[in-house]
């Protein structure tokens, strides 16, 4: 599982997929070792600290992580991401998660129904979806 800082420069480019790719991706909760951070859930603790699952239809990966990034981090200026915004509008999950201690990691496909299926999955293991998906 490669994980790569949301705060990284060079994100993009450390994930290693291509410029076109579609898919879907996850944030996590990291340490400063980039080691997932366990979130503890409804029915058990989700060993992978997973924030958040999306995917791009119609988009690229590269955009959707941009959007994101630019909810979230310092400075930027952005609204486009649903996960930024509520990441933005509940001021302790933002003092629990700074944008440093988030990472993501993708899965290029192009399975439309991929996104569904892997939070259904999760919903069914931790008893809810991870804290940034609103479904």
């Amino acid at each position: 599982m490669k994980l790569v800082r949301i705060t990284d420069s060079v994100w993009f480019k450390k994930l290693g997929c291509a410029e076109h790719d579609q898919g879907v991706y996850y944030y996590h909760a990291v340490d400063l070792n980039l080691k997932p951070k366990p979130i503890n859930r409804v029915l058990k603790t989700d060993p992978l600290g997973i924030l958040f699952i999306g995917h791009t239809p119609g988009r690229r990966l590269a955009e959707r992580i941009a959007d994101f990034r630019k909810c979230v981090l310092p400075g930027y200026k952005g609204s486009g991401h649903s996960a930024g915004r509520t990441y933005k509008s509940i001021n302790k999950l933002a003092q629990a998660f700074p944008p440093d201690t988030i990472a993501v990691r993708v899965v290029v496909s192009k399975d439309k129904e991929l996104e569904k299926k892997l939070i259904n999955e999760y919903k069914q293991e931790f008893g809810e979806v991870p804290p940034l998906n609103s479904h």
